[in-house]
């Protein structure tokens, strides 16, 4: 028996399986002399899937002509070159990813036990370090990767540009893309980034889709030697991986659909939980507005790296926040954040689930967990 038949999946934030659409786009090329910067036959067919593939995903996130779309090998990478945009100052959450948290002039603004960003404490950090002359980069994600919880981006991005003058807005949309609908044009960003695997392509794709103008005048490439994606990011395209994204882009609205159906499931989850222990917690709040796959749990008593091993032992794949951190023991920052408790932070896992999630998987998590629980409890209690 293979893995995929006798293990539940629920990690599907650290990435997903890719659609069997998109793994034949990449099995008929991947065998092919294809470079998009040779200038004969294969470099040319090349040129046109990569441009088909910005094609498709301009169409799937309403992307406009005054944006370009830039391919990157992941979401990190393209987190790193978003980032790398001329600015004096940076100003985030204290729960984005680590990609835009690990970097130097850098505030941090607080965000509530769902992680929702503290709104004016976002605009006291501008307000106290704004000038005119000073240029300044806010970047706020769209949905948490360890909790969804969802960002009025929109919201923010008017109300921000409403204040202030030279601020330049990028969200990490990464972890939305696939699970809810996302509208570049209505947003009204000025940069946002992707990642493939992370809704039915593969690994090795992401994407930075950025202002022309900001990327013509204050975008500084991180890879450099040759002149691919407008002199932005040096390097030979992965185009398979690229083929993948495209297609997946396609596939989006239907991938959208399905995930409303997991909403219904993660609700059931949540009840389930809910009637073993009454001191489980969930995160976020079952009101907030969150991504349809996505919460965190804490169960009293037992800590996170405990749960992920004998979830593990019993076929069922879960984690303690962003795949980033996985073999390291330090709690996510996320949960740090949410909670202002270290012992409770270390006690919470993350459950994403699939698009195809069944009930008789959540039957199945919901078993273990109430194994795992009561037999630490009793432990604790001898």
């Amino acid at each position: 028996m293979s893995i995929e038949q006798e293990y539940i999946y629920m990690d599907n934030n650290a990435t997903t399986a890719a659609i069997p659409e998109a793994v034949e786009a990449m099995q008929q090329i991947a065998h092919l002399p294809h470079n998009p910067s040779s200038v004969h036959a294969f470099g040319r067919r090349a040129k046109a899937i990569i441009d088909d593939a910005k094609r498709q995903l301009a169409l799937a996130l309403n992307i406009h002509d005054d944006y370009r779309i830039i391919f990157t090998s992941c979401g990190t990478e393209a987190n790193n070159l978003a980032c790398s945009i001329d600015h004096d100052l940076l100003i985030t959450s204290k729960i984005e990813h680590k990609s835009v948290l690990n970097r130097k002039n850098i505030l941090l603004a607080d965000v509530d036990q769902n992680g929702l960003i503290e709104v004016d404490a976002l605009l006291d950090l501008i307000d106290a370090h704004y000038s005119k002359s000073r240029r300044i980069l806010v970047s706020i994600m769209l949905a948490n990767n360890d909790i969804g919880t969802i960002q009025p981006i929109h919201e923010l991005n008017q109300l921000i540009k409403s204040r202030y003058a030279n601020v330049i807005f990028h969200s990490d949309i990464i972890q939305a893309v696939g699970k809810m609908e996302v509208d570049i044009a209505k947003l009204g960003i000025d940069i946002a980034t992707i990642s493939g695997h992370k809704f039915g392509a593969s690994t090795g794709v992401g994407a930075v889709i950025i202002k022309n103008d900001i990327a013509n005048n204050m975008l500084n490439p991180i890879i450099t030697g040759g002149g691919q994606e407008y002199n932005m990011r040096a390097g030979t395209h992965n185009t398979p991986a690229i083929a993948a994204i495209g297609v997946a882009a396609s596939r989006i609205s239907k991938r959208i659909n399905d995930y409303q159906n997991v909403r219904v499931l993660l609700k059931y989850l949540r009840h389930k939980i809910r009637n073993i222990c009454a001191d489980a917690i969930f995160y976020p709040n079952e009101d907030i507005d969150s991504l349809p796959n996505t919460v965190a749990i804490f169960m009293p008593g037992v800590k996170a790296e405990t749960q992920v091993i004998f979830f593990d032992l019993h076929s069922i794949a879960i984690s303690a926040g962003s795949a980033c951190s996985s073999g390291k023991t330090e709690v996510s920052h996320v949960y740090q954040a949410i909670t202002g408790d270290q012992n409770i932070a270390a006690n919470i896992i993350r459950v994403s689930l699939a698009v195809d999630c069944t009930k008789e998987e959540i039957n199945s998590f919901a078993r273990i967990w109430e194994r795992l629980y009561v037999m630490s409890n009793k432990s604790a209690s001898a």
